[in-house]
């Protein structure tokens, strides 16, 4: 009885042990499976010997799927590695990161972004006349008069230093054309506002506001002799409201550093 006793007793001790040991096995197996490595680095063409297009990461924004936390790995250079010709060694940090319990966003090295935003199409003078299912003639041709030479509109030079979120398509430098196009887009928005508020101002003080629209649209008022400073008097202050809302609309998907938009003259 004894020995039948001591022999189940073994039996499940062995049962426990295998089932431990599967579950360790098991929780390995799911942690090998869904951990994820990555390479930071301050190399500018690491990848320049492979057939697959690939651009170097050197920040990493890590978010806990639980607790929703975020840190950020950068790969800086280090300062006491640093050259007589003042360049640095190039650096390497391999990331291991698991996909059930956090999330990761790797961000390009810094690159210098330039665009050029053409906005003398927005500002026609009848640019706010609705035509929409007629041909609605403007009111200085009812009137007699002769309408204004065009506007002088200079082109926008935006320039920017950001490190944009990659992407894994393999041939798009991470979020930067989006960035860029997001830079035309907001661009022109903020000044055909600011353009309407000035031809709007041109209506008689108390107007009400539904007159004023019914005046853009059939030509009343328009922007004839409307100059580009009555425009943009401050081109700071209208760098800072075009950057402030391609930041909230970009949100994490780039960093920006250092912006600036310079207003080019047309060559005569």
């Amino acid at each position: 009885m004894r020995t039948s006793s001591a022999s189940l007793n073994s039996s499940q001790n062995t049962i426990i042990i295998v089932s431990v040991v599967l579950g360790c096995l098991l929780v390995y197996l799911v942690y090998y499976f869904t951990t994820k490595r990555y390479v930071l680095t301050t190399n500018p063409s690491p990848f320049k010997n492979s057939k697959f297009q690939h651009f170097p990461c050197d920040l990493a924004v890590i978010e806990n799927k639980w607790t929703h936390r975020r840190y950020t790995v950068e790969l800086t250079p280090n300062e006491e590695e640093r050259r007589p010709d003042g360049s640095y060694p190039y650096r390497d940090q391999v990331l291991h990161i698991n996909s059930l319990k956090d999330r990761v966003s790797l961000y390009l090295q810094k690159v210098k972004s330039s665009t050029l935003v053409e906005v003398a199409n927005e500002m026609k003078p009848d640019r706010f006349i609705d035509r929409t299912g007629s041909v609605v003639p403007r009111w200085s041709e009812t009137n007699g008069s002769r309408p204004s030479p065009p506007m002088e509109v200079p082109r926008l030079f935006v320039e920017s230093i950001v490190r944009p979120r990659d992407v894994r398509n393999g041939y798009q430098l991470g979020q930067l054309p989006v960035y860029e196009q997001t830079i035309q887009t907001v661009v022109r928005e903020r000044v055909v506002e600011r353009y309407k508020r000035c031809v709007m101002a041109r209506c008689q003080p108390g107007t009400r506001p539904t007159f004023v629209k019914e005046y853009m649209k059939n030509g009343t008022v328009d922007g004839s002799g409307v100059t580009w400073g009555e425009i943009v008097p401050d081109l700071t202050t209208f760098t800072e409201e075009v950057f402030n809302e391609v930041k909230k609309r970009m949100g994490d998907d780039v960093f920006i550093y250092q912006y600036g938009i310079s207003a080019l003259k047309n060559k005569p």
